[in-house]
């Protein structure tokens, strides 16, 4: 099962990802985050093998949370 963390500041763009992914079997949505800070939080509690991210986020954008 791959776990996947969805990163965006849009929630309709988050849910649509979530609904699509969720199609596969093989592919679980362990969580999501609302912006960069929400997204280094959660991948270090949820330890996710995949990160979806946005690069244009308000508080610390896609570049600014990827290691």
């Amino acid at each position: 099962m791959t776990r996947i963390l969805i990163a965006d500041d849009s929630t309709p763009v988050r849910c649509g990802l979530r609904t699509l992914l969720e199609l596969n079997a093989d592919w679980q949505v362990c969580g999501e985050a609302m912006d960069g800070a929400d997204a280094v939080e959660k991948a270090h509690q949820l330890a996710p093998n995949l990160i979806l991210m946005d690069f244009s986020m308000p508080q610390m954008d896609g570049v600014q949370a990827s290691p």
